[in-house]
């Protein structure tokens, strides 16, 4: 799945998920190759995407998926192998259910809305039967003051058209999300081939403009 994300300043950005481990873009060469990092500090894993041009990366263009790193390359500085914990998934698809139900239902509130969202995903947890799971999600879902700001303001981007106000915010905190997921697509017929992680990271470091 990839996420296309317009943030509070404009600028958009691309993250793609395999599974449970997610990418975020580092670079992209002239011809279109890009690669994304993944999201762990100190993962070393790297995926191979390729969009049209560099110039179609920077909008809404959906790339096309060359080589993706096989489970071995999620490897730390430690030298330990990358485990992802679940519960960061299911905290992002919640989150991502939530910017959802706002933008098509507009006769529930935005804390009507979170507390849905909050209980279905607990009731799935409660049907894996997993209290490690319960208790990550539980400690990394925001709660619902924690997010109220962020609802809000997805909502307000509903209203003008999905348009993001660029217009700084007095007393806004650092910590406050307000990026908006203006496309979110699965991958369904692309090609995935599990490629060699140091192959990859050599075509990185030949070079690319910088994210």
């Amino acid at each position: 799945k990839i996420s296309i994300t317009t943030k509070s300043t404009g600028r958009i950005t691309h993250q793609i998920f395999i599974g449970d481990f997610s990418f975020d873009r580092r670079s992209v060469k002239t011809d279109g190759t890009a690669f994304f990092k993944c999201k762990e500090r100190t993962c070393g894993a790297i995926l191979k995407a390729k969009y049209s041009s560099r110039d179609g990366s920077k909008g809404f263009e959906k790339p096309y998926l060359v080589k993706i790193p096989d489970t071995e390359s999620h490897v730390l500085a430690s030298g330990k192998l990358h485990v992802p914990n679940p519960a960061q998934k299911l905290v992002r698809e919640t989150k991502q259910a939530i910017q959802e139900t706002i933008k098509h239902d507009t006769s529930k509130t935005v804390r009507q809305i979170f507390e849905e969202c909050f209980q279905t995903a607990m009731t799935n947890i409660a049907l894996r039967e997993d209290a490690q799971l319960l208790a990550d999600f539980k400690k990394l879902m925001p709660s619902k003051l924690q997010m109220e700001r962020s609802m809000y303001r997805w909502k307000k981007i509903c209203e003008t058209g999905g348009k993001p106000n660029m217009k700084k915010e007095s007393g806004r905190g650092e910590d406050d999300d307000f990026s908006y997921d203006s496309m979110d697509m699965d991958y369904a017929d692309n090609v995935k081939d599990e490629g060699n992680n140091i192959e990859i990271k050599q075509e990185l470091d030949s070079g690319g403009e910088e994210d």
